[in-house]
């Protein structure tokens, strides 16, 4: 019982283009289609290069002025200020030493240590040192140690300043 239905859409979608190609079909052949015109960009003609002349012709005057000396008579004299050297700041005593120690996270040590003789006429000398790492805790391949220091110096002459520094970096990752 289904066939049946099936065998006549077959022959609607089969005769369906002959009806409607077929002369005087369901579609007519004097069909007109308009459509209203709009100028755009490309339909502009070109603009004139050069406009055209107002006959307006501009003259340079020379501008004359009268100078005329006023004075304005005051009691008011100024005073001489007396300008004060200023005073030099005193400096605050320099902390030549520091260590400082801690733990971060994921225990990871830290330390800092900076040792300095302060100023001094005939030169300085100073000691850094720095240290920091991780151990194998709650991140995989996360183990590393990092080292630093160094030794800083100078010494003055009389019209030069020699100065000297070593630096040692060891910087270690452990997969």
């Amino acid at each position: 019982m289904k066939t049946i239905p099936n065998i006549f859409s077959l022959l609607i979608l089969a005769l369906a283009p002959v009806i409607t190609v077929a002369q005087g079909g369901i579609i007519n052949d004097n069909m007109e289609m308009t459509n209203d015109y709009e100028p755009n960009l490309s339909d502009m003609d070109k603009p004139l290069v050069a406009l055209p002349g107002t006959g307006v012709k501009a003259e340079q005057r020379s501008f004359e002025y009268d100078e005329i000396e006023v004075q304005a008579n005051t009691d008011y004299e100024p005073l001489n200020p007396k300008i004060q050297k200023p005073q030099k700041e005193k400096w605050r005593p320099l902390k030549n030493n520091f260590l400082k120690i801690g733990y971060g996270r994921f225990v990871t040590p830290f330390a800092q240590l900076h040792l300095a003789s302060g100023r001094n006429t005939s030169g300085r000398v100073g000691l850094d040192f720095s240290h920091f790492s991780s151990s194998n805790g709650f991140v995989d391949y996360a183990e590393f140690r990092e080292d630093r220091g160094g030794i800083k110096g100078e010494y003055y002459t009389k019209t030069n300043t020699l100065k000297g520094h070593f630096n040692l970096d060891n910087v270690n990752y452990f997969y």
